[in-house]
């Protein structure tokens, strides 16, 4: 199986984002299988797996392991951020925006050399495109759509990638592993926001200076229906836990921080023809001058929908729906495709 068809992997050195996870450990078994020199590098945030666990696969391979100590800009640009965001009423991502800001981004950094490549064991192809010059991304496994976590990585970062499992899914990857005796075969995914301990992101925002204001609910017509526990336990879209009686199921619609209310309603009022977004990126195309026909997906598992996208300056733009799209976020992201090609991404605002 090929890689990258344009990388000779004779002497060309490839630095290997390692969790101690199955897909990263079978990433790196691929590409030494290949003949790459495979370096294994794990960037220590401080959360998650503990470095040992790569320490471990990659001694079963005999590769070279490095750490990278990126404790202190993860805590001050993914963590601080998330608590920030969700003291501003928004509902972050951080995955999207760690892998540019700091995994993508350290792994670039000790490429010294033009062959240098990176990979991770993100289930995505990637492609070249020789009119436009320009890679570009496609989902690997249907089943595990990893492209919309990779829309903010800049072409750049694209360009130097390697993803060895792009044909395989996931019970590929474990039988490998299995096959080849890595103690990684049978290890747990990890589905969580790898900062906060089992899922309990309240729990998080708390112990980290984020108090509950009680407040007022109100309803779409103004009047004060209940109390809400603190803003920052509800997220657009939300139904349960809100204790009220309209005599229809009722959702968070928004949440009013200036005024500490929570805004409740119908779900019909949670459509929306149109959003905009912040802090776009334009991966595998230049950015545009003027309206893009694509598909949007305004949050991971989402289905695809058809919209056009308004360029706005400061690299914002409008995304105008063809049909109402439901339970836009603010603090989410977008991710936008042309078919299958991996465009680029943007957060949406207020």
């Amino acid at each position: 199986m090929l890689v990258n068809s344009e990388t000779n992997s004779s002497g060309c050195r490839v630095f290997v984002g390692m969790s101690g996870g199955v897909d990263s450990s079978v990433s790196a078994l691929l590409l030494q299988e290949q003949g790459y020199e495979v370096i294994g590098v794990t960037v220590d945030t401080g959360f998650g797996v503990a470095p040992e666990a790569a320490a471990q696969v990659c001694g079963e391979l005999g590769i070279e392991h490095r750490i990278i100590d990126l404790k202190q800009e993860f805590r001050h640009q993914i963590v601080d951020s998330f608590i920030a965001d969700y003291a501003a009423g928004l509902t972050p991502s951080p995955c999207l925006i760690c892998n540019p800001l700091i995994k993508f981004a350290a792994l670039n950094e000790l490429c010294e050399h033009p062959d240098d490549m990176i990979a991770t064991g993100h289930y995505v192809k990637k492609h070249y495109d020789p009119e436009s010059k320009m890679y570009y991304l496609t989902c690997g496994d249907p089943a595990k759509d990893q492209s919309y976590f990779l829309a903010l990585l800049s072409h750049k970062q694209v360009s130097r990638c390697l993803f060895p499992l792009a044909d395989m899914n996931k019970s590929d990857v474990r039988r490998l592993a299995a096959e080849r005796g890595l103690c990684s075969a049978e290890r747990r995914d990890s589905f969580d926001v790898c900062f906060i301990l089992n899922d309990d992101y309240r729990a998080f925002l708390r112990e980290n200076g984020i108090e509950d204001r009680p407040g007022d609910i109100i309803d779409a017509d103004g009047n004060c229906v209940g109390r809400h526990k603190g803003l920052f336990n509800y997220t657009i879209g939300q139904r349960r836990g809100l204790d009220v009686a309209l005599g229809c199921p009722a959702y968070v619609l928004s949440l009013d921080v200036a005024n500490n209310k929570l805004i409740i309603g119908p779900r019909e009022m949670l459509y929306r023809l149109e959003a905009v977004l912040s802090g776009c990126v334009f991966q595998s195309i230049p950015k545009p001058d003027d309206e893009l026909k694509c598909l949007i997906r305004v949050r991971h598992k989402a289905a695809l929908s058809n919209a056009t996208l308004i360029p706005l300056p400061e690299n914002a733009a409008l995304v105008r729906f063809d049909q109402p799209e439901w339970g836009i976020t603010p603090g989410q992201y977008a991710a936008f495709y042309d078919g299958e090609r991996l465009l680029g991404g943007g957060r949406f605002e207020r």
